[in-house]
């Protein structure tokens, strides 16, 4: 794939996303489609500015099958870094609907090991939950970009079918704008259910619970950054 002829410097984001779309065989015309974009400039728009922001970095990773942790290692000069740590599996007893699991007196669940960086994988690794009732935890942080979001927030998704987790062993990134954390926290009926939407590639993003949404979580508390 040519370079555009152009005599302003080549941003790393943009260098790196051309090296990507070589590497896949993809013009810049399909990568702008497959992302959303209307127009090819409005991707080159971006590619020049060389601060993308956390939620388009996620549309990239999901929608052109890049590893969000690679591409983000891959561009220098972006204001958050990746953590490299082995995962865990979370196993979390059965909870009643309308209980709140006690974290405190569940070992398996160690949130002081979360890492103190914006971005976390999802905890979740291996096959399908095979019980309807069987939860996992999922790590959520802001970035440096959303200083308004709270320092740590642990939220859990539950299995509702068979294949519902196809997308967590790949890794699914959530980000809670403060409104949505302030609606789970002091709502008490099944209406302060969040879910984390993975139909529309808009991994980024949590949204009220509706009935085709797959994945339903729920806001459990909220962790201090230690410093």
């Amino acid at each position: 794939m040519k370079a555009e002829s152009t005599d302003r410097p080549i941003t790393n984001f943009e260098r790196v996303m051309r090296q990507i779309l070589a590497e896949k065989r993809m013009s810049l015309t399909e990568a702008a489609r497959l992302l959303g974009y209307r127009t090819t400039q409005g991707f080159s728009s971006l590619l020049a500015t060389g601060n993308p922001q956390l939620e388009t970095l996620l549309n990239i990773a999901d929608k052109l099958d890049v590893a969000l942790t690679s591409l983000i290692s891959r561009i220098e000069g972006l204001p958050f870094e990746v953590v490299r740590r082995s995962e865990e599996v979370f196993t979390v007893p059965y909870v009643p609907a309308g209980k709140m699991p006690d974290f405190v007196n569940n070992p398996s669940v160690s949130l002081h090991a979360m890492p103190r960086y914006p971005v976390a994988k999802s905890a979740f690794q291996g096959k399908p939950a095979q019980e309807p009732d069987q939860y996992v935890a999922l790590e959520v942080v802001g970035s440096n970009m959303l200083p308004a979001l709270p320092a740590r927030s642990v939220v859990l998704a539950k299995s509702i079918g068979e294949k519902e987790w196809d997308h967590l062993d790949r890794g699914i990134y959530a980000i809670l704008t403060p409104d949505e954390m302030r609606l789970a926290e002091t709502s008490s009926d099944e209406s302060s259910e969040l879910v984390l939407n993975s139909t529309n590639g808009r991994y980024g993003t949590v949204h009220l619970l509706k009935d085709e949404i797959k994945y339903v979580a729920k806001v459990v508390g909220s962790l201090e950054r230690s410093v």
